[in-house]
């Protein structure tokens, strides 16, 4: 190639018209294929920094699903130009169902997949994004979507141990604003951000495991125990910091488990620990500290305070002793 450029080159030297006809059109061509390539690597190089700085935000939110998923959705959205998004996830590890964890431009919309419905089953099969319009046998799920406006499914596949690929959830996208498709540079980088963000859902669904209690959804023994150092290590430290704390118990628990049964007893602790979250601030944490027993750590309140909400959280659950039936 070189060799012949330098022909043609010589011949234009010497005047020959046809000769400087082609070496004009050819050094055209080089210049429109060089600014697509300087187009292609600034797009790239934003693209770069982009994934990094998603990398470094989302991991310090990393244990704050909401924080992260509202980074998420803002950024994603801002990056790619379009205004719908949607996440769906496990809530927990052991969930056999997606459900709509956070939403931009789509509103309303109370919607889950199971792990066995058609998308669900593309999207780990695949392992890749893919355009709902190609999806082969539409069900209502993807009927659904469609109607709302979603167009792409980033699958998010976290890679584990066991059974080799995890399906934690799905970001789903709609259209890019003016009519702009989604190019095979969108979808490489979409691939990137999806391996990231499974890594990020499956740590915080293991930390929020790890904190919270399993049957009654309130914080676990052990989360308490670290929270309360935290707290009297704060009071120690700046003096002027008030803490309240409630214990309490469900009386002749063990008589009543033997009367009707363990899982009717289960259902009493559930019921009771929603009404204590229900009676308490949201900065307050209610935990089961082992059985039938509750703690609740009230945060910047005094003495008088604290026996007011000790005795509302006495009588309440007792007017609401027909609720579990």
């Amino acid at each position: 190639m070189s060799a012949q450029l330098d022909a043609l080159c010589q011949r234009a030297l010497r005047g020959a018209n046809e000769d400087v006809m082609r070496l004009a059109k050819w050094s055209t061509l080089v210049e429109h294929e060089a600014h697509l390539l300087r187009k292609r690597l600034r797009k790239q190089q934003h693209d770069f920094a982009t994934l990094f700085e998603i990398v470094g935000q989302t991991s310090a939110r990393s244990l704050d699903l909401i924080a992260m998923q509202t980074y998420l959705l803002r950024t994603v959205s801002g990056h790619f130009a379009t205004p719908k998004l949607m996440i769906m996830r496990r809530m927990r590890t052991e969930d056999l169902d997606l459900t709509c964890s956070a939403a931009q431009g789509v509103h309303d919309l109370k919607f889950s997949l199971s792990v066995d419905s058609l998308l669900c089953k593309h999207s780990l099969e695949t392992r890749a994004c893919y355009f709902l319009k190609d999806l082969k046998g539409r069900g209502n799920d993807v009927t659904t979507l469609l109607d709302v406006g979603i167009e792409l499914v980033v699958p998010l596949i976290q890679e584990v141990e066991g059974p080799g690929a995890v399906l934690e959830g799905l970001m789903l996208l709609g259209p890019r604003l003016a009519g702009q498709a989604y190019n095979e540079e969108d979808i490489e980088f979409l691939q990137v951000l999806a391996k990231m963000l499974a890594i990020c859902l499956r740590n915080e669904a293991l930390y929020r495991r790890s904190i919270i209690d399993d049957l009654t959804g309130v914080a676990s023994r052990g989360h308490f125990d670290a929270q309360l150092s935290q707290e009297l290590n704060r009071i120690i430290t700046y003096g002027h910091k008030s803490l309240g704390l409630v214990m309490l118990d469900v009386d002749e628990f063990k008589s009543f488990n033997d009367t009707y049964g363990h899982q009717t007893g289960d259902r009493v602790l559930q019921e009771l620990a929603r009404l204590l979250v229900q009676l308490v601030r949201n900065v307050d944490l209610v935990a089961r500290y082992g059985g039938e027993e509750f703690a609740i750590i009230l945060l910047e309140i005094d003495r008088p305070k604290v026996l007011e909400v000790a005795e509302r959280l006495r009588l309440r659950p007792a007017r609401q002793r027909g609720v579990v039936a």
